[in-house]
């Protein structure tokens, strides 16, 4: 194995941004519109959820390819993309993280809620990727929980081929 990756920190990564993507409409509820004063405005929630989606993001994707590459089985294809809103198709981790990393834009997908405040806004959990491929341009949308889902259980069908790999490597097994 080319790195020394921790199965267990990409976990807490995967359950911390899935908790982002699943908790949106409550943490902006709790932050933005009800507490004695406002944690978080519009501009700076987007910034700081931005930051914090795309640096987790881009992380377990490179990771998780790294991954990929000893994997002896292919990845099941249970990630649902849309393209122009419209047309869905099923699309696998490997397929997903090539995608995240060679974005030449994210855009974190906003939804909200007239009824309750004209102004209420929050991250719904998906977001749009576009980029080009040679000359063809692409774009599609995702759900982050069902990515998150999806790699961890990638990394629980991995986690005996890793952990030997990782058991296995010729300098830690020359200083052992």
């Amino acid at each position: 194995m080319s790195h020394y990756i921790s199965i267990e920190s990409l976990n807490v990564k995967l359950m911390n941004l899935a908790g982002l993507a699943i908790a949106g409409e409550d943490l902006c509820r709790r932050y933005m519109y009800k507490a004695n004063f406002n944690m978080y405005d519009k501009d700076s929630y987007a910034k700081t959820l931005k930051l914090s989606v795309c640096e987790s993001l881009i992380e377990l994707a490179v990771k998780l390819r790294t991954f990929d590459e000893f994997c002896p089985f292919e990845p099941e294809n249970d990630i649902y993309i849309y393209e122009n809103k419209v047309s869905k198709a099923s699309k696998n981790l490997r397929f997903i993280c090539n995608k995240i990393i060679h974005a030449d834009e994210v855009h974190l997908d906003y939804q909200g809620n007239i009824n309750y405040n004209k102004e209420f806004i929050w991250w719904g959990g998906q977001i749009t990727l576009s980029g080009k491929q040679g000359k063809n341009s692409w774009v599609f949308f995702f759900d982050v929980a069902n990515f998150c889902d999806s790699a961890i259980d990638f990394l629980y069908k991995m986690q005996n081929i890793i952990e030997d790999k990782k058991t296995n490597s010729v300098d830690l097994l020359q200083h052992s």
